[in-house]
């Protein structure tokens, strides 16, 4: 029976290593699989993570390509751009992603006998919309609950893996990665994420799905516990020492 698995976090917990570690591992043992990362995974769903992510590559583009249109915004074109977002309209982007994601991906990888293995799914905006940006308040909580059972269509993870580090820990390795991305640690930055991670342990007590790992260790300490959780999920047949790839 195939299963759909979700991989959550903050940033630099790990996620995307783990995913490449558990794919090779699902490839040399002939066990069917995907992996998609959300926002994204479909046309509609990359075009909606450009705009989320690089707002000031992905619009001026976008307006530059309208620019003759017949149906283009006319009088925006001398208007200073503005990339600034309400929570609602981040909110409402992802959720548009993910009804795409669930059903131009999730929905057929499944009917054809494919693990779906999901970098990001409906935790994420939980915690980080919910969390971060509503400070976990009890309507928005529950609007963003409702909204994601209907972009889902009734799919949810089998299991999911939320990878644990501190928001100190997580400043570290952006930091490490690209020095003049973070040069000071602001409070502000400190406190959403401290909430998104707050939310992630939430939900966690909340649904037995979700598996938190201590990402703070080795990549080949918290690889062991990944595999360990979904070993009997996934059919994973034992993997002895050495494994050449983790070195």
């Amino acid at each position: 029976m195939p299963h759909l698995i979700s991989f959550e976090g903050i940033e630099c917990c790990g996620k995307g290593t783990q995913i490449k570690l558990l794919m090779e591992v699902l490839k040399n043992q002939c066990i069917k699989a995907i992996v998609e990362r959300e926002p994204g995974g479909t046309e509609y769903g990359e075009a909606i993570r450009a705009m989320l992510k690089h707002p000031q590559l992905a619009l001026p583009a976008i307006r530059e390509i309208t620019r003759n249109h017949g149906d283009a915004a006319q009088a925006m074109t001398d208007v200073k751009p503005d990339y600034s977002r309400t929570p609602e309209c981040e909110l409402f982007l992802f959720l548009a992603s993910r009804a795409e994601f669930t059903e131009k991906v999730i929905k057929p990888a499944l009917r054809n006998g494919y693990h779906v293995i999901a970098d990001r799914l409906y935790d994420s905006t939980r915690a980080y919309q919910g969390g971060g940006r509503f400070y976990n308040a009890a309507t928005e909580r529950d609007l963003i609950n409702r909204c994601n059972l209907a972009a889902m269509r009734g799919y949810r993870p089998t299991k999911t893996i939320f990878l644990d580090i501190s928001v100190e820990t997580m400043h570290f390795r952006l930091a490490k990665e690209n020095a003049d991305k973070i040069a000071v640690f602001e409070e502000e930055d400190r406190a959403f994420f401290e909430r998104v991670r707050d939310v992630y342990y939430d939900i966690s007590r909340e649904e037995d799905r979700i598996v938190v790992i201590d990402g703070e260790r080795s990549i080949e300490e918290v690889f062991k516990d990944v595999i360990g959780c979904l070993r009997p999920i996934l059919g994973i047949s034992e993997i002895g020492p050495p494994m050449p790839w983790l070195r």
